[in-house]
């Protein structure tokens, strides 16, 4: 918990996210969704049969972790010190926020309704609507997905 508020203390302090940060964001929220729906499904260890399709590489390599076995915690800092330790544009610490905490939550169980509730202060007020728009349309389908 400590290591998680230095974080955002030092994201905070460190980066500002404009709205189209925000925006470009949005196709990593509609993953994670997409992830969770289909684990909720299929089980995690199905994620191994998609984890080829997985384009960026910190949610390829967090997916990986978890299908390794590693203790939810290290990925957690794994993913932290890509934040604190690397270069990135203020969309790509974005990007990284929601990937930790999102894989963080499928991980736990979460429903997808919750993890989009715990993903929303990302985005802000003003993408709320879109936000309900991508779970609405992850929902429908149903954790059917073709690439992650």
């Amino acid at each position: 918990m400590l290591q998680n508020h230095v974080m955002y203390s030092f994201v905070n302090q460190n980066y500002k996210f404009t709205g189209r940060d925000k925006k470009e964001c949005l196709e990593m929220l509609e993953k994670i969704l997409k992830i969770a729906e289909f684990v909720r499904k299929n089980g995690f260890l199905a994620v191994d049969d998609k984890i080829e399709t997985v384009e960026n590489p910190y949610l390829k390599e967090a997916l990986t972790h978890v299908l390794n076995n590693i203790e939810p915690g290290r990925i957690d800092d794994l993913l932290a010190k890509h934040i604190f330790f690397e270069n990135h544009t203020s969309q790509e610490i974005l990007e990284l926020l929601i990937i930790k905490e999102g894989v963080s939550l499928v991980i736990q169980g979460s429903k997808t309704q919750d993890i989009l509730l715990e993903l929303n202060p990302f985005f802000g007020k003003e993408f709320e609507k879109d936000t309900q728009k991508i779970f609405d349309e992850v929902h429908a389908k149903g954790g059917k997905i073709d690439r992650i």
